[in-house]
């Protein structure tokens, strides 16, 4: 897991974001479910009658979970209590499982309530803007209906029964198979004479971590058919293989639950993924966490005590080298920047807080050209910004503009033009009429603005042009126009 937080934290070192918060909720829901899992089960694997302190502890955190993805993304949050609810089916009895699913559901309602009126004023404004959001998100074509979800799997894993990787993994998984339970008499490695189960173990560790090293450090972002082919392998190897119960801490913890933990934990990749544009598997870098917490679970419970050298020093050595690697990349591929943090060298003054920022040379002659145009052509803050370049509200940001509806124009994906008139038809129309416009003419995820005449209350202004300017991380030429006359039609 760590392995898999710093790679995920490499893409958001400098902006992080909803993204993040989303994550590490989902990482408290799933770690805590587990824990209840896992704590206290008995013998036979018959299920709990009771609850333990440690049990309403994971609990709080499960809460606290659910809570900070709602608040980021709240069909994540939603998802993940319908798998919280199944993990408590299956530790306790069911009258003792529905009991945790209400305590659950009324706390994390209760705390819900409270975010609403210190943050929202009241639940009727948060409804509105979620309704908003929703029907938003609805017109990009985001994963929220579930035969999107299902259709979208099912195209992939077509696809994936062909690919190279698959077979790769699929030889590895026989042959550990075949070693374990043909061989295993005759073969083993040398640091590993005195228990053969910790050499296959080791051994598919090895693999897979050369897989999930090659894939995912150096061959893109995506999790991809990579990832996919590993939770596969992960739960077939498992299910194939894995044939006794493995004692863990005086605990009995039965094949199944196990399998059910592995399915459970992957299932988390998909309420991260939901709500977004992003696939749930396939398209969500950070998925891979998830896959890789599949892994753990099954070395954890492992019992490697009787090797002759200390597997966990292999760990430790193995986690210590990716960390190392992801925090170096991140450094020199920040997200979202065109340079690697030590080129961040030059000093800007932004207008939102008046302290110098260091920046990129590109990225400070953007700010700083289009800062002193805007001023020289009479901005002031809090005057209104319609930014059609059709990328992230950065130009808003520094120079203190007011936004309409919603910072972040999404340029370059389905619908965007329906989503850009549905924004701008919740606008307040004196702001529509008396905005600046930052226009990209040759920008790949450009809106047009004659899109402003589909307005219902929009007014055929004039405007003129305030200057050009070429943006950093785009290296793409945008224009900034005012209207005439303060914002006021021509008559």
């Amino acid at each position: 897991m760590a392995i898999s937080v710093t790679f995920y934290y490499s893409t958001w070192l400098v902006s992080p974001s909803y993204n993040f918060m989303v994550l590490i909720g989902c990482l408290l829901v799933s770690a805590s479910a587990i824990r209840i899992v896992t704590n206290g089960a008995t013998t036979n694997g018959s299920k709990r009658q009771e609850s333990s302190t440690k049990d309403y502890f994971y609990i709080s955190l499960i809460i606290a979970g659910l809570h900070l993805c709602f608040v980021s993304k709240p069909p994540s949050a939603l998802l993940l209590y319908v798998l919280v609810t199944i993990v408590f089916f299956s530790a306790y009895v069911p009258i003792r499982a529905i009991s945790k699913a209400l305590i659950v559901g009324l706390a994390w309602l209760a705390l819900f309530l409270i975010h609403v009126s210190l943050f929202d004023g009241s639940l009727n404004i948060y409804l509105d803007r979620i309704s908003l959001a929703w029907e938003l998100n609805s017109l990009l074509n985001s994963t929220l209906e579930p035969s999107f979800i299902l259709n979208k799997f099912l195209f992939y894993l077509r696809n994936i029964l062909s690919k190279e990787v698959v077979l790769i993994i699929g030889v590895i998984a026989l042959v550990v198979g075949y070693i374990k339970y043909r061989l295993s008499n005759v073969i083993n490695l040398p640091m590993f004479i005195k228990d053969s189960e910790a050499s296959i173990k080791l051994v598919a560790f090895i693999g897979v971590f050369i897989l999930i090293f090659n894939y995912k450090l150096f061959y893109g972002s995506d999790v991809g058919k990579g990832g996919v082919a590993l939770l596969f392998f992960l739960v077939a190897w498992y299910w194939l293989f894995e044939t006794k119960r493995i004692q863990k801490e005086c605990n009995q913890i039965s094949n199944i639950e196990i399998l059910a933990c592995l399915i459970w934990l992957f299932s988390c990749s998909m309420a991260f993924s939901i709500g977004s544009t992003i696939h749930p598997i396939l398209k969500s870098s950070h998925s891979l966490i998830f896959c890789v917490g599949c892994l753990c679970f099954i070395i954890r419970v492992t019992n490697f005590k009787s090797a002759t050298i200390k597997v966990e020093y292999l760990y430790m050595a193995a986690i210590l080298l990716m960390i190392t690697l992801n925090i170096n990349y991140a450094q020199l591929k920040p997200y979202r920047l065109i340079t690697p943090i030590a080129e961040q060298n030059t000093k800007v003054l932004l207008p939102i807080d008046g302290e110098p920022h260091k920046v990129d040379t590109k990225t400070a002659k953007y700010i700083n050209d289009l800062s002193k145009s805007a001023k020289k052509a009479e901005w002031k803050e809090g005057m209104v910004l319609l930014d059609l370049t059709g990328g992230t509200p950065f130009a808003s940001y520094f120079l203190k503009a007011k936004v309409i509806v919603t910072p972040w124009y999404f340029g370059g994906r389905d619908n965007s033009e329906q989503w850009l008139r549905k924004v701008l038809s919740h606008a307040d129309t004196r702001d529509l009429n008396s905005a600046w416009l930052l226009l990209a003419p040759k920008g790949h995820y450009r809106f047009d603005k004659n899109i402003l005449f589909e307005i219902e209350g929009y007014k055929n202004i004039e405007y003129e042009k305030v200057g050009s300017f070429t943006s950093g991380f785009r290296n793409e030429q945008q224009e900034l126009w005012k209207p005439k006359k303060n914002g006021e039609p021509d008559i």
